[in-house]
C-alpha cells in the first residue's frame, strides 16, 4: 500500500518518461538521499543493471539477470557471489551488497544495490523504504506500458490520484489469480486496458490476450461462431473448419466487453465455459476443453438486468467473483496535468513529430471539462489540439470539443438513433435500451424511435424486432423491456 504523504514525496519522479529519464532520477535521487554515488539500480522486467558513476556522468546500463530470491529483511546483506554477473560490473573489490528490494506485494520489481556491507541509518532506511515503495507502483505501470506499446495503445494508467494506486494494488493481487474478474466503468474509462494490465501482470502474460466487444458483433448467431467457431459444413458458406476466440486463446485471457449485451441462449454456453473451461464448435459433437481466464466488463449495472431476468444469475455470480471498479476521468481531474504529458508524448512519439505542451489556460479548459467520454474522449482532443497547434505549445484555442454522442443529442434524435439501429452500428440495447435506463434520452424520444419502426412495419412488432436484427430471445427481452416501461 502507498500512502497520501508518500506520493507527495516523491511526486517528483512518479510520473517520467521516456524510462531511462525515470531510470536517471532514481538513481539520482539516490545518490543525493545517501550521499554517494555507487548506487546500482536492478530492473527485473528489464533484466539489466542500471548506474552512473556520478550525478554527472552518463547512464551506463548491463544486462544481467539476477535469480529471484526470497529477502527477509529490509535492507538485506547479501554475498557477491550469489550475483552471478554482478561482480564484474561492481568497481569496487567487495564481496557482499547491501539490497533494498523494490516490492509491489509479493512481486519483486527490483533492486537497489549498494556495494557496500555497510547499511545506512534508521531514518535514511525509512526513507529509503517509502522512496522504493513508490518506485515498485512505476514499474508496474511500465510493464502494463510495454504490453500495450505492442498493440499501438497508450496507458491511462498515469497521474498520482489515491483511486489509480488503489486499483494498482487490487491488480498486484488479481494478476496472480485464475478467477474470473468484472470490471465495471464509464464508456471510454479504459475497461479494455485495465483487464489487458491483470493479463500482462499474470503467469499468462505470454499468451494470447483476446479482447471482443459483445455490443459490436450485428448478431447473436455471428457472436455464438466468433465464440466458439464451427465446424466444416455445419452451415450454408462454412466451407472451412474455424477455431472461435476460446480456442484461440488456449492457456491465456479472453476479454469480453459489454458482456450484458450477451443474448440469453448464448450465455448459457458462456456459462459452461467459464465453470468447466468446455467448449463446442457450431456443428460438431465433440467438446473440447480449454485452459482460458475470461475477463469482462460493461457499463451497465448487471444485478439490474438480473433482476430484470435479462442476464443469467448463475453467470453473473460466476463472472463476478472478483469487482474492478475504474473511476471516470472527472473523478480524477487532479490527473488531466499528468494524462495529457504523457498522451502528448505519446503521441508525437508514434507519429515521430515535436512533442507538445499544454499552457497553463488549455489546461484549466481540460479541467473545467466534465469529459463524457472520459480518457478515450482527452486522448482525441490532445490529438486535435497537438496537430492545430503551429508552435510548441498548445493554447486555449486549440482546444475543441467534439459535439456529444448520438444518443445525447437533442437535434432529431430519435431519427437518428432509429437509423442506427436499422444500419446495425448500433443494437436496440446499446442505442435505447441503456441510454434510457442512464435517462440520457427521454420516454418520448423512445416511443418516437418505435412509432418510427411500427410504421415501417405495419405496427407488426415480430416484423420491427427482425428489422432490429434481432433473435427469438431478443424479441422476448423486447416484448419485457416495453410492457415493462409502459411502451405498450
Amino acid at each position: 500500500m502507498i500512502t497520501e504523504s508518500e506520493i507527495a514525496e516523491f511526486s517528483d519522479i512518479i510520473e517520467i518518461y521516456p524510462f531511462k529519464c525515470f531510470i536517471e532520477r532514481a538513481i539520482n535521487y539516490a545518490s543525493s538521499m545517501l550521499d554517494r554515488n555507487d548506487i546500482y539500480l536492478y530492473i527485473s522486467s528489464e533484466h539489466k543493471v542500471f548506474h552512473k558513476l556520478d550525478k554527472n556522468a552518463a547512464l551506463t546500463e548491463h544486462h544481467i539477470i539476477i535469480p529471484e530470491m526470497p529477502f527477509k529483511s529490509f535492507p538485506e546483506i547479501i554475498s557477491i557471489s550469489e550475483f552471478r554477473g554482478f561482480k564484474q560490473i561492481v568497481v569496487t573489490g567487495t564481496d557482499s551488497v547491501v539490497c533494498y528490494p523494490i516490492c509491489l506485494d509479493i512481486r519483486l520489481y527490483g533492486l537497489m544495490i549498494i556495494p557496500d556491507a555497510r547499511s545506512a541509518s534508521t531514518e535514511k532506511t525509512k526513507k529509503i523504504k517509502r522512496f522504493t515503495n513508490v518506485i515498485s507502483y512505476y514499474l508496474q505501470r511500465h510493464i502494463i506500458e510495454k504490453t500495450l506499446q505492442k498493440s499501438g495503445r497508450s496507458t491511462i494508467i498515469m497521474g498520482t490520484h489515491p483511486s489509480l494506486f488503489n486499483l494498482q494494488d487490487k491488480l498486484e493481487r488479481l494478476s496472480i489469480l485464475t478467477e474470473p474478474v468484472l470490471i465495471q466503468g464509464e464508456s471510454g474509462s479504459g475497461k479494455e486496458i485495465w483487464g489487458e494490465a491483470i493479463h500482462a501482470l499474470s503467469l499468462r502474460a505470454d499468451q494470447p490476450f483476446i479482447a471482443v466487444n459483445c455490443s459490436a458483433v450485428p448478431s447473436q448467431n455471428i457472436l455464438h461462431d466468433h465464440f466458439f467457431g464451427h465446424r466444416r459444413g455445419a452451415f450454408t458458406g462454412a466451407v472451412y473448419t474455424t477455431k472461435g476466440i476460446f480456442e484461440l486463446a488456449d492457456h491465456g485471457t479472453v476479454f469480453l466487453d459489454e458482456i450484458g449485451d450477451i443474448g440469453y441462449e448464448l450465455q448459457t454456453l458462456l456459462l459452461r465455459v467459464v465453470e468447466n473451461g468446455i467448449i463446442q464448435r457450431i456443428g460438431d459433437e465433440s467438446l473440447k476443453r480449454v485452459d482460458i481466464r475470461v475477463l469482462s466488463a460493461t457499463h451497465q449495472d448487471l444485478q439490474h438486468l438480473v433482476s430484470n431476468h435479462e442476464f443469467r444469475l448463475d453467470l453473473y455470480h460466476r463472472i463476478a467473483v472478483f469487482n474492478l471498479n475504474i473511476p471516470s476521468l472527472k473523478e480524477r481531474i487532479s490527473d488531466i496535468e499528468h494524462l495529457s504529458e504523457y498522451l502528448l508524448y505519446r503521441f508525437a512519439d508514434s507519429n515521430h513529430i515535436p512533442v507538445k505542451r499544454c499552457s497553463a489556460e488549455s489546461l484549466k479548459i481540460l479541467k473545467t471539462h466534465s469529459w463524457p467520454g472520459n480518457v478515450r474522449e482527452l486522448e482525441n482532443v490532445l490529438k486535435r489540439a497537438a496537430l492545430e497547434a503551429e508552435g510548441p505549445v498548445i493554447g486555449k484555442k486549440h482546444i475543441i470539443f467534439k459535439e456529444l454522442p448520438m444518443e445525447v443529442r437533442i437535434t432529431d434524435r430519435p431519427e437518428q438513433i432509429y437509423r442506427s439501429i436499422v444500419d446495425g452500428r448500433q443494437t436496440f440495447w446499446t442505442a435505447i435500451r441503456d441510454p434510457f435506463i442512464r435517462r440520457s434520452i427521454t420516454k418520448d424520444e423512445v416511443k418516437a424511435v418505435m412509432a418510427k419502426g411500427y410504421s415501417e412495419t405495419g405496427n407488426n412488432l415480430v416484423k420491427l424486432s427482425k428489422l432490429f436484427g434481432m433473435s427469438t430471445i431478443e424479441y422476448r427481452r423486447l416484448v419485457a423491456f416495453l410492457h415493462r416501461h409502459g411502451f405498450r
